[in-house]
């Protein structure tokens, strides 16, 4: 099926842009219940949202057998850093650096201005780097959904720890804006019910 076959309004975000992604999101879900079904049975898990408990490869591959590999799109709308913490692990007392052992400056990380205290003896410090980022997932059909996800890196490089941090607050956003897709059928079926479309169930398109 080609992109000239559906129809386009401004946005679709959380709202399915055609009878295409709605049968796709709905094997998507089916896939990710059927996984969940398994981790229900062992017994392990108590009571809690077993969908979070989805590795993000399996996410990633349920996706691509539902929509094909080119039936959908990631972008990263924002990346931020939240918070910057310097510990020294040798220190059994306090793990926070004292402020007699830290020189204070201003780094330009990802084009943010961030304060990060560093010590005399580098090879003694150890940098956590907490960061967030939005993520957007665009179906071919212009159906959208996003999320924002979260990541931390403990390294003793603070290039290395904001890369990690970077890379897991958008692994974790992906997964969680797929996930979301969920909230959008249930969302769906609801204004379907209360007649909530005024434009109709997929917008209205002057030809």
């Amino acid at each position: 099926m080609g992109l000239k076959e559906f129809d386009f309004v401004d946005t679709w975000l959380n709202r399915p842009a055609s009878d295409w992604s709605l049968k796709r999101i709905s094997i998507l879900q089916s896939k990710i219940e059927k996984y969940t079904y398994k981790l229900y049975n062992m017994n392990k898990f108590g009571r809690q949202n077993l969908s979070k408990l989805v590795p993000t490869h399996l996410i990633l591959q349920f996706a691509n057998e539902s929509f094909g590999f080119n039936g959908w799109s990631s972008e990263i709308v924002s990346f931020s850093i939240t918070d910057i913490k310097v510990a020294n692990p040798s220190n059994d007392n306090n793990s926070t650096i004292n402020s007699k052992d830290k020189v204070s400056h201003t780094n330009k990380i990802m084009g943010q201005e961030s304060t990060i205290n560093d010590c005399a003896n580098e090879d003694q410090v150890m940098i956590t780097v907490f960061a967030e980022s939005k993520i957007i997932v665009t179906l071919k059909d212009g159906t959208k959904t996003d999320s924002i996800g979260f990541g931390t890196g403990t390294m003793s490089s603070k290039g290395l720890a904001l890369a990690k941090a970077k890379k897991e607050s958008v692994s974790n956003g992906l997964k969680w804006a797929f996930l979301n897709f969920k909230n959008l059928l249930d969302e769906h079926e609801i204004k379907i019910k209360s007649k909530f479309y005024k434009d109709g169930l997929y917008g209205t398109v002057s030809r």
